[in-house]
């Protein structure tokens, strides 16, 4: 469930709705959570995963299973949630996919002839959440900041999320190169020792990284497919070729597969090894040949 305040980006009620699970976005605010009485429940996920390390801990669950608790008890409305709900992140990942989208979907209406207002709201939501993920730029980490509004406060956290920025398609073209700095730089396809030059999902060495753990380090095909998208639309070709490229090696392996992510020092695959969306990302990136 999500919604919208009036700073202008995406609210979460649950680390799930983001997609990014177990992401150190989410430490602080569940670290805060007292969690009552739950329901018994099986995991399912750790099917996908040799080593319980991998997933989230039984803690995290604990605590996701008393969020959705928690909303069930609220009856899903957003009022009351907004009320007394303990996670509250307005997410600065999904609001940039969101503003993305209301752009792109304005560009469509325009071409098939779209009733003007339709047109206008999308266009003004748009603009709305890229004005305020530009505001959520932290110059001192070079990354987007979450915010909590349990307490008021940016999270504080380097991870892949906070590169959101590239994917707005009227980026300034100032934070544009702040951004692109970071991308190429030690934190993520800039650091050492990684097998291939792809982007993990949390900086190597910072708090609540972990290399194997989801989304605590390794990359994800998925997310690689996005911030290599943003780069063609900001006209970065050549560094756009060289993400699909490194990308592409590391799925062309025998043993790869089409895994959900992948160690990346060791470019183990982990988790499930069918994973539909990086299947259908290594078939847009091999369509993509002519262009990169």
């Amino acid at each position: 469930m999500v919604g919208e305040r009036q700073h202008g980006l995406l609210v979460i009620y649950h680390p799930w709705e983001s997609g990014t699970d177990n992401s150190p976005r989410w430490d602080s605010t569940l670290a805060r959570l007292e969690v009552g009485e739950i329901p018994t429940y099986q995991r399912h996920d750790l099917k996908h995963a040799e080593d319980p390390s991998e997933r989230p801990s039984h803690s995290e669950y604990d605590r996701y299973i008393w969020l959705v608790e928690l909303l069930k008890k609220a009856g899903y409305d957003d009022a009351e949630i907004q009320r007394e709900h303990p996670f509250q992140i307005s997410d600065v990942l999904m609001s940039a996919i969101f503003a993305s989208a209301c752009g792109a979907l304005a560009d469509v209406a325009q071409m098939l002839g779209g009733l003007t207002r339709d047109i206008d709201e999308l266009q003004v939501y748009s603009r709305r959440f890229q004005a305020r993920i530009e505001r959520a730029w932290d110059e001192e980490l070079g990354l987007a900041l979450d915010w909590d509004a349990g307490i008021g406060q940016p999270v504080r956290v380097q991870t892949c999320a906070g590169l959101a920025p590239l994917l707005l398609p009227d980026l300034h073209v100032d934070l544009q190169a702040r951004v692109i700095e970071r991308l190429c730089g030690p934190g993520f396809l800039g650091a050492d020792g990684l097998a291939y030059r792809v982007v993990a999902s949390a900086v190597p060495g910072s708090p609540g990284f972990h290399a194997r753990s989801y989304w605590r380090g390794p990359a994800w095909p998925i997310v690689n497919w996005l911030f290599w998208s943003a780069l063609r639309q900001h006209g970065q070709l050549s560094l756009a070729a060289e993400l699909r490229s490194a990308n592409l090696a590391l799925l062309e392996r025998p043993t790869s597969q089409f895994a959900e992510y992948f160690e990346s020092y060791t470019a183990e695959p982990l988790g499930s090894l069918e994973q539909s969306w990086t299947a259908a990302v290594a078939l847009d990136w091999l369509g993509a040949a002519d262009y990169a």
